[in-house]
């Protein structure tokens, strides 16, 4: 296919999918399309699928173009990290793939109750039954309990009882879904009727109850850290404590968590976490909170001296070893070269009888990433057998002719898919230049992305104009692109004061000529190329725009600290994600991720807003409103959603590539069988 019939087809694809997402979809479950296994694999035919036959052994090797600042779950939050920690450390409850439904995981079940707090002062902990007429019907000390339905031994829809295998008894409504079960407390004998008189009030006039609060998780017995030590949960609340440490450089995660009250340990298995104020992502924040072994990094060495402890956190020998509890285990790092983690044999999720992870995951042995910066290199490596698969093509290898040839495709699988994530310039509004919304304005209309699209990215990407997924529930899409217009921008830096004022062809004001640094990292070669046309385009307006090419440990650094003038970069992010983290104004200081200084009262309140909204279509609503704002105020110049493409060698089998991040899951891929033995 030529490279115009591709960009005419992705764009034809783009616009179906966007057009097909209305306001009628109420489930994030509706803006999910399931994978088809082994979709652009020409080897497989669906009898294969239809009949699969997973087998243990041999490896992968990835291309990798960068190396990770570290192997620490809370300080290096970069996307290439998490996906090798993903292979290295569990979480409470994970998240299935393709129904999104949260799972039983190192947690065997847990508990979610609702906090209300009196005029007398008291807190009382259960689950609202029933809110009507100015009155709660309150089952106490009872909540929504969460359980595998594979752990259920009997089961009465029309009594609503469960038995599970434990012997344990439960009563209530019962909800069933495709793995799990609900049972809520009806009709309890522990309810009680409150009145709304005798609720405390909370501030404008909202009382004081506060919703899926509280939760309790029970671990699994027997599950252990690589090097042999129990998991337990005082491994949780260490973690806890770590990420809550100011001292700790983790203040993009940490703004997650700071609505969380307490973390209480309530017996050897387990484990409650309390939240403050009610947030949306409450059960996935806690639930899946990371996890690292306490007995390694030895707190108790520095007592209760925080800022000692973080000192220590931060830069630990650790960061390079990690211990985790997954299906893998770290084996080594060599800087520059490569990074490889193997299969661990005595899993406990493999003797666990989870209907949701197969016999023998995962069926690769060892997984190994490759630092290879040059794509030229990296492709030449992919060719001659060093590498199986390269996750970072760049759009001009994709279109080579050598890389669309029948050799080529003969031995490897050409794959692109969507995932949530889109690409940015961040214009710093603590500095002179961006501090006016007219400017950042006049900057958008310079910016030729319709060129860079087809020049650089060669049609593999769609134009975007806010931070949220483009096929979500979320992303607005009756705001159209800002245009390239000199004439638009040039009225706009006008309008804000920016003039050639003595002639030498730089505008200026108040004596500070418009001379900025445009920083780029040396990740991907497009980045220069783009960085190219952007300065040439901006200099018509009188603007002069110096490169600043750094190595990406340097960059992503530099980046975090705000010294910068504009930076362009790229955040990946969820199908229904929290934005706080990235806008809100409190997310400035302390290496938070609000890197462009962006402050807006509004845009604050819909954030706070919006954390603590349940309903969906009222919480989407109000992101929308959200995407509004920032798409006035252009704190960034919103560029593009990218297709993820890929080459992997044809002899693996059972490739899903998900709408979440990273868009595959390497515990499910296996090799055919006749290729093991060439490994």
């Amino acid at each position: 296919m030529k490279k115009i019939e591709i960009f005419i087809f992705l764009t034809l694809f783009f616009f179906a999918v966007s057009s097909a997402i209305t306001q009628e979809k109420k489930s994030l479950r509706d803006f999910i399309t399931l994978p088809v296994t082994d979709k652009f694999n020409s080897l497989v035919t669906d009898a294969d699928r239809n009949n699969p036959a997973p087998t243990a052994g041999g490896q992968i090797i990835i291309r990798m173009p960068l190396d990770p600042t570290s192997l620490n779950p809370i300080t290096d939050n970069s996307a290439h990290t998490q996906v090798i920690l993903g292979y290295l450390f569990d979480s409470l409850i994970t998240r299935h793939s393709e129904t999104l439904e949260w799972l039983p995981w190192l947690a065997k079940y847990w508990q979610e109750r609702d906090l209300i707090t009196l005029k007398n002062g008291n807190i009382i902990e259960g689950r609202i039954i029933a809110d009507n007429d100015g009155k709660i019907t309150f089952a106490e000390n009872e909540g929504k309990l969460v359980l595998g339905r594979h752990d259920i031994a009997t089961l009465d829809l029309t009594a609503g009882k469960i038995l599970t295998k434990e012997g344990n008894e439960y009563t209530g409504k019962i909800t069933l879904y495709e793995f799990t079960a609900e049972i809520e407390p009806v009709n309890s004998i522990n309810s009680r009727i409150i009145s709304y008189n005798d609720i405390a009030q909370s501030g404008e006039n909202k009382k004081n109850i506060i919703k899926n609060s509280v939760y309790y998780f029970t671990i699994r017995d027997g599950i252990k850290w690589h090097d042999g030590f129990d998991f337990t949960v005082n491994d949780i609340k260490f973690s806890f404590d770590t990420i809550v440490n100011m001292y700790v450089d983790a203040a993009p995660l940490r703004s997650y968590y700071n609505d969380i009250k307490t973390v209480e340990i309530i017996n050897k298995n387990t484990v409650k976490f309390v939240y403050g104020k009610s947030y949306f992502l409450s059960l996935n924040l806690c639930g899946g909170i990371p996890i690292f072994p306490k007995h390694v990094y030895k707190p108790e060495q520095f007592g209760a001296d925080k800022e000692a402890f973080g000192k220590y956190f931060n830069t630990s020998p650790v960061n390079r070893n990690p211990v985790g509890n997954s299906c893998y285990r770290f084996v080594s790092w060599e800087k520059g070269k490569n990074i490889i983690i193997e299969k661990v044999k005595d899993y406990w999720a493999s003797t666990a009888g989870l209907p949701y992870w197969k016999k023998g995951q995962p069926y690769l042995d060892r997984i190994i990433w490759t630092i290879i910066n040059n794509k030229t290199a990296a492709l030449k490596e992919l060719q001659n057998g060093k590498i199986d698969m390269d996750i970072d093509i760049e759009p001009d290898i994709w279109f080579m002719p050598q890389t669309t040839s029948p050799e080529f495709t003969a031995k490897f699988v050409r794959a692109y898919n969507i995932v949530p994530m889109y690409s940015y310039i961040g214009w710093n509004m603590d500095t002179v230049f961006f501090k006016d919304v007219k400017v950042r304005r006049a900057m958008s209309h310079l910016i030729p992305l319709e060129k860079i699209a087809k020049d650089i990215h060669y049609g593999l990407v769609i134009q975007v104009t806010g931070p949220f997924y483009i096929n979500g529930p979320i992303y607005d899409h009756s705001l159209k692109p800002y245009d390239f217009s000199l004439a638009k921008a040039k009225k706009l830096l006008r309008e804000a004061g920016w003039v050639d004022h003595d002639g030498d062809g730089i505008i200026d004001k108040d004596g500070q000529k418009f001379e900025f640094e445009y920083l780029i990292h040396n990740g991907r070669d497009y980045h220069q190329k783009i960085a190219d046309i952007i300065k040439e385009t901006i200099e018509r307006a009188g603007i002069k725009m110096l490169i600043r090419k750094i190595d990406w440990t340097i960059f992503a650094q530099t980046v975090a600290d705000r010294k910068f003038d504009a930076v362009r970069f790229a955040w990946g992010s969820g199908i229904d994600d929290d934005p706080y983290q990235i806008w809100h104004s409190s997310q400035i200081e302390n290496r938070g991720s609000n890197y462009v200084g962006y402050r807006n009262q509004r845009a604050d309140q819909i954030l706070e807003i919006g954390r603590e909204t349940f309903d969906p279509i009222k919480r989407w609503t109000l992101y929308r409103e959200l995407h509004h704002i920032l798409y006035d105020d252009q704190p960034y110049t919103f560029m593009f959603c990218f297709q993820t493409l890929l080459y992997y060698n044809n002899k693996f089998r059972n490739v899903k590539l998900y709408s979440t991040q990273p868009g595959y899951d390497l515990r499910e891929w296996y090799i055919k069988k006749p290729d093991i033995k060439n490994d």
